[in-house]
């Protein structure tokens, strides 16, 4: 069985239990679940947005959550009503599933990601937090 075939099921059930979820969101963006939050509506715009990082991680070899070019950095989508926040989560779980989809098992096994902090590598502190799990030292930083 395709890895793609086993995740599927999974996949979707999530989908649909995620959009039941952002279905229940009230039109109320200024709310916090708790002072130290997001408000309401940054906070679901942000579960809505999870889906494009399946494309994310299966297309590109690298993430930089803080590059120094302005132009590059993402930007969020501001709340605006409920239908809208599903209607962005369905396109995005649309996508990633077909992306997920069409993604050969060959793909999946020599996925190697590094995440960046401009112009900082963080992909060293998965193996040292795998190695220090191992029993082995560390590496440094590079």
């Amino acid at each position: 069985m395709a890895i793609a075939d086993a995740l599927l099921p999974e996949y979707d059930h999530e989908i649909a239990t995620t959009r039941t979820l952002l279905e229940r969101v009230p039109a109320k963006p200024a709310w916090k679940p708790h002072a130290k939050s997001m408000e309401l509506g940054r906070l679901s715009m942000h579960i809505a947005e999870l889906p494009t990082w399946v494309g994310n991680t299966l297309k590109k070899t690298e993430l930089d959550v803080a590059p120094v070019d302005p132009s590059q950095r993402y930007v969020a989508k501001p709340f605006t009503t409920t239908q809208a926040l599903v209607a962005d989560f369905d396109a995005h779980a649309k996508e990633a599933r077909a992306v997920l989809a069409a993604t050969p098992d060959e793909a999946v096994s020599a996925l190697d990601q590094t995440l960046r902090q401009a112009p900082v590598s963080l992909d060293w502190l998965d193996r040292n937090w795998v190695e220090a799990a191992l029993g082995k030292p560390a590496a440094q930083s590079q």
